[in-house]
This record gives structure tokens, C-alpha cells and sequence, in this order.
């Protein structure tokens, strides 16, 4: 068998030279980037001979070899590192955000129009909600009062809690029914045209609406708070109403107006920041319902409701503006 010659070692490393200026002159995904040669098309050997090979495509790499995921090369023969590129971008990110805050037009008085609504409502609703089991056993008074006094007390403890458990639930159901509707009224009336063409149903103006309300209910309920205790059937539903135009404003809008408030730069963040100002407010009123009631009585309580309510309504009638993300958007 004969033996087959090798190459030239000074051939072989001309030729590989060759083959390794060409990967030199080739991006990742195999585009030229010589400018010499149009992008998008193969690169090719500049071998113009006339022997077998010429005009054919040399192949660059060997099959065995492995591909090379280095970072991409420029036409200048620079590189550019993806890692850094990346953490410079997050950074940008982040800047931006701030300085989208900062551009974003009246962003104080919209501030005070998103999270200080929400701030005040909360504070309502969250308030009412732990105080609705001392109106209720104002109204309704509890078994042991129907039963002429002391009649839960000769059936033990656990009885006695237990009566006072489904009085307290069937109570509770009553105020839902009466509050859960004023979602579905706001969907229902929410963005149309009432009253023959002359309102729009605008989210602030659905929530001006139920701060309103909301005020008027509870400067009555306050008012007259001695007459209604004695007569359950006229105080709860009067209470329940407040909780139906809370559903029907603030609570389906104060989650909306930030949506359509801020521009995209800084929308989520500010949404979340008037969120946590709603937090804030749920725990000033979850803290001072019940020490205001002790000091100052029940119909106190709902004469600073009232109070708040009102105070929400011009807040909303002088920061909320319809409008303001589309203005935002376009600056």
C-alpha cells in the first residue's frame, strides 16, 4: 500500500490562515460583514482559479469542529459583550422609569387625585367594615335582648357564642345584598350616556357620584342616630345603601383612574404607589373606628364619615381629570 504525501506544512498554515480570515469576515449567524461583499450573501473562497474548485463554496469550519459562540464582531473588529450590554439596559430601565415620573405632567395633583382618593376611601371602607357589627347589634340588638334578657345564658357558653355567630352571618348577608349590586351597576353604566346625552359616565364622575352619596347617607344616618337605633328596619337598610354606592364609586373606580391617569413610562409605578396609600388608609381606619366610637359615640363616627366623604369629593373634583393619560401619552 503506498503512503499518500502529506501537505506542506507551510501550505497547511497558509491555508489555514485563510480559512480562519474568512470566520474573521463572518458574523455569528454566518451574514457577511465584509464590506466588500453585500450582506445576506455567502461568503465564498476569492480562490478564481480555474481549476475544479474554483467558484465553489468553501466550507469554513470542519464539520467535527465545534461552533464557536463568541461575541459578535463588528466591521471595525470589535466585539460587543451581550452581559454588559444587558446591565447597562436594565439600568436604563430603571432610570427611565424615574424619569418618566418626573416628566409626567401635573404629576402632583394626579397623585393626590389616584392615592389620595384611594387613601381617604379606605379608610371608609375598611372602617365601616369593622364597624358594621356594632350597627347591626344596634339594630337587630342580639338574642339574649329579644329573649327578654339572659335567656342565651342557661344554655352554656358555647350556645350562646354559637346563636350569636348566625345572627352576626345572617346580618352580615343582609348589608351584601344590598351592597354587592353597585358593582354590577357600575359595569352596567360605566363609560355610557345618560340623563338624554348630558352625562358621561366618566370614572370620575361615577366616583364623584358615590362620594357624594356616601356623604349624604352617613350625614343622615349621624344625624338621626338616636331615632334610628330604635327602628332596625329603617337604620339598616340606610347603612347598607352606603355600601352599595361605595361599590358602585370609589371601590370600582380608585383601582381604575391610574390606568387611565398616568402615561405608560410610569403607569404601573404609580398605580402601585396609590395602592399602598389605599393600604395606608385602610389601616387608619381599621385603628380609629373603634376608639372614636368609645370616646365620641356611634353617631359621631358616622358624622366624621360623612366628613371624609366629602372631603374625597372635592379631592376628586380638583386633582381627577378626564382625560389625563391621553394627554400624558402624547407628551
Amino acid at each position: 500500500m503506498a503512503a499518500v504525501p502529506l501537505s506542506d506544512p507551510s501550505e497547511r498554515d497558509g491555508r489555514q490562515g485563510e480559512t480562519e480570515g474568512e470566520v474573521d469576515g463572518m458574523t455569528e449567524g454566518g451574514d457577511c460583514v465584509d464590506p466588500a461583499r453585500p450582506c445576506g450573501e455567502d461568503c465564498v473562497s476569492d480562490d478564481g482559479g480555474d481549476g475544479d474548485d474554483g467558484g465553489r463554496s468553501v466550507p469554513l469550519v470542519s464539520p467535527s469542529a465545534p461552533l464557536h459562540r463568541g461575541p459578535r464582531l463588528r466591521p471595525d473588529g470589535t466585539s460587543s459583550v451581550s452581559s454588559s450590554s444587558s446591565s447597562s439596559s436594565s439600568v436604563q430601565t430603571g432610570v427611565g422609569i424615574w424619569e418618566a415620573a418626573r416628566a409626567e405632567p401635573d404629576l402632583v395633583r394626579k397623585l393626590c387625585g389616584t392615592a389620595g382618593t384611594w387613601f381617604l376611601f379606605d379608610i371608609l371602607f375598611y372602617g365601616n367594615t369593622l364597624f358594621q357589627p356594632l350597627v347591626l347589634e344596634t339594630a337587630f340588638g342580639t338574642d339574649g335582648d329579644s329573649d327578654g334578657g339572659g335567656g342565651g345564658d342557661d344554655d352554656g357558653g358555647s350556645d350562646g357564642g354559637f346563636s350569636l355567630l348566625l345572627q352576626t352571618a345572617r346580618d352580615s348577608l343582609f348589608l351584601s345584598a344590598i351592597a354587592l349590586p353597585g358593582y354590577f351597576v357600575s359595569v352596567a353604566l360605566m363609560g355610557r350616556t345618560t340623563c338624554s346625552g348630558l352625562v358621561v359616565q366618566t370614572p370620575r364622575y361615577v366616583q364623584m357620584q358615590g362620594f357624594a352619596l356616601m356623604a349624604a347617607l352617613y350625614a343622615l344616618i349621624g344625624g338621626v342616630w338616636d331615632r334610628l337605633a330604635a327602628s332596625q328596619y329603617l337604620l339598616v337598610p340606610l347603612y347598607g345603601l352606603t355600601f352599595f354606592f361605595a361599590n358602585y364609586g370609589p371601590n370600582a373606580t380608585t383601582f381604575l383612574l391610574p390606568s387611565v391617569t398616568y402615561g405608560k413610562g410610569c403607569r404601573s409605578t404609580l398605580n402601585g404607589m396609590s395602592a399602598a396609600a389605599g393600604k395606608a388608609g385602610a389601616l387608619v381606619g381599621a385603628a380609629a373606628f373603634e376608639p372614636a366610637a368609645d370616646y365620641l359615640g356611634d353617631g359621631a363616627v358616622m358624622q366624621m364619615c360623612a366628613c371624609v366623604s366629602l372631603l374625597a369629593l372635592l379631592v376628586t373634583r380638583r386633582c381627577v381629570r378626564d382625560g389625563d393619560g391621553t394627554v400624558a401619552a402624547s407628551s
